[in-house]
């Protein structure tokens, strides 16, 4: 995507005129990340705003038993780092490529000043971080509350929301997402995961072909949130 038709569609800062995009994008510096490549780590120091210009990248922490909790994956057009950038506190979680990756970095100081400049986008950066808040409690309740078979069918609609591409079978979730980072997503075992997925294949609910999914009976996998 260009990068000028990005910025434009962030919700962030839509409300810019095209010279003042003309000039975040003269501030913003270039990032790209190869496959597995690690953006930065939980508890570093946090001084950037990054806006995904292309491929995928995932959050993630180290659970007390030494395995790696996925917390969700981000893609085109996604922004993330808001939080320690406003605060000026350290990262809470490591943001890992699974993709060759090129983002837009906007440093603390700049988007200080443009807040100061354009206060429509500060107000914007509250409604970002309520969004996000709200995601954070799903995600709490999700693991509290809900059994595997919940948690599985809403992770996969809501995949289909963001990636999805309409097909004569269903519904095609457009990236390839690994069942490792799916069942870490969904706070499960990868068997488990396995199991589970090719059930709802005996019963058509979804296809799985070269590591992609379709859904084919989405109102089925609605029933079951």
């Amino acid at each position: 995507m260009d990068k000028r038709n990005l910025l434009c569609e962030n919700e962030l800062f839509s409300t810019l005129d095209p010279e003042e995009i003309n000039e975040l994008i003269a501030l913003a510096s270039e990032v790209e990340l190869k496959v597995g490549e690690i953006l930065f780590t939980r508890g570093s120091e946090g001084d950037e705003l990054f806006v995904l210009v292309s491929g995928r990248v995932c959050l993630e922490l180290d659970g007390r038993d030494g395995k790696t909790i996925a917390l969700g994956a981000l893609g085109e057009g996604d922004m993330f780092g808001e939080v320690s950038v406003l605060d000026g506190g350290k990262r809470s979680a490591t943001v890992k490529a699974t993709e060759p990756s090129e983002l837009l970095a906007i440093r603390r100081s700049d988007l200080i000043e443009l807040m100061q400049r354009f206060p429509n986008i500060a107000i914007k950066l509250l409604g970002v971080l309520a969004k996000k808040l709200r995601m954070t409690s799903e995600l709490i309740e999700d693991t509290s509350g809900f059994n595997l078979v919940s948690k599985v069918a809403k992770e996969l609609l809501g995949l289909a929301r963001a990636y999805g591409q309409n097909t004569s079978n269903g519904i095609k979730i457009t990236v390839d997402f690994s069942e490792s980072e799916l069942a870490g997503i969904v706070g499960t075992t990868v068997p488990k995961l396995e199991e589970q997925l090719e059930e709802w294949q005996r019963e058509n609910v979804i296809t799985m072909s070269r590591g992609y999914i379709t859904i084919n009976d989405v109102h089925k996998l609605k029933c079951l949130v």
